[in-house]
């Protein structure tokens, strides 16, 4: 049985991973290679050559190796192919900037659950980490929360708070006030400002001042909430390393997940501490509902 969290007294991150952006349109780290591969990037490249110094045929050389690396994700490959960084980021921002969209966004789904467990007391209590380089979640709450309360000013400054807080672990498209939500999609000088903020996983050993500014919210943390989140070794070991971890709940989600619990449990059990992780079923959405110990958490707004 999942632990119940009291989000209204209890500090808790919750930390987000591709499987958490899913459902609104936006690629898990094995599709988004799929995405690369197949991309028409005619416009992107014209860009490319009259903007940088990357080479002519730079992106179709690029997508041909990565479909013939064998490697999983886009990271996997930018971590032993250094010097086709840029190339990489760029097509990973294209791509993201294309599927920043309204569409399948405003539904009774995560973030919507996210939303009314922070308006419904959480607001002190609540932050969040995300591996998304998308700004889908920032999207959601200042929309939704400006259509549904336009004149509770102090709700709207609450979730502005939570908003620029959120914690982009690898980077994002940019600040969601500067580069508007699905902006960099028709805009090739906003697409280069947003390339710089990129990412991919640390190298080991390798510390960056976003992990040192996560083991921060972890300190702060009863609660550490992963959703849709793979158990990453590396982002892990960066992500908790120096920590005491005792005092800490550790929980998530363990979706289309059965023949791993004993590997991801093994993970946290070799840092000295235990992870309650949900069924094989239960998405994030799901999981989320499960956990919630507010007993008048509903959706009735």
């Amino acid at each position: 049985m999942v632990k119940k969290v009291n989000f209204n007294c209890e500090n808790t991150v919750l930390f987000l991973g591709a499987g958490a952006s899913k459902p609104y349109g936006l690629p898990l780290g094995t599709e988004l290679k799929g995405e690369i591969v197949k991309y028409n990037h005619e416009q992107l490249d014209r860009h490319l050559r009259r903007n940088t110094t990357e080479p002519e045929n730079a992106i179709e050389e690029f997508r041909k190796s990565l479909r013939v690396s064998m490697l999983d994700t886009v990271d996997e490959f930018l971590s032993e192919h250094a010097p086709r960084m840029k190339v990489g980021l760029y097509l990973i921002a294209s791509i993201i900037a294309r599927l920043e969209s309204d569409n399948n966004l405003f539904y009774n789904g995560l973030y919507k659950k996210i939303f009314t467990i922070f308006q419904q007391g959480a607001k002190t209590h609540l932050k969040i980490i995300t591996l998304n380089y998308d700004r889908s979640l920032e999207h959601f709450l200042r929309t939704h929360t400006s259509a549904r309360f336009p004149n509770d000013t102090i709700l709207r400054d609450s979730i502005e708070k939570l908003i620029h807080e959120i914690l982009h672990l690898h980077g994002s498209l940019g600040d969601i006030d500067t580069i508007k939500y699905g902006a960099c999609n028709t805009d090739y000088n906003l697409l280069d400002e947003s390339v710089k903020s990129l990412r991919i996983i640390p190298a080991a050993g390798e510390d960056t001042e976003t992990y040192r500014s996560a083991r921060e919210v972890i300190k702060w943390s009863q609660n550490i909430i992963f959703l849709g989140f793979g158990y990453h070794s590396a982002i892990l070991d960066l992500l908790l390393s120096g920590l005491k971890l005792g005092d800490k709940h550790f929980g998530g989600t363990a979706y289309h997940e059965k023949q791993h619990i004993k590997k991801i449990t093994g993970i946290f059990a070799g840092r000295g501490t235990k992870i309650s992780l949900g069924n094989d079923e239960d998405d994030c959405l799901a999981y989320l509902s499960k956990i919630v110990a507010n007993k008048y958490v509903k959706e009735n707004i």
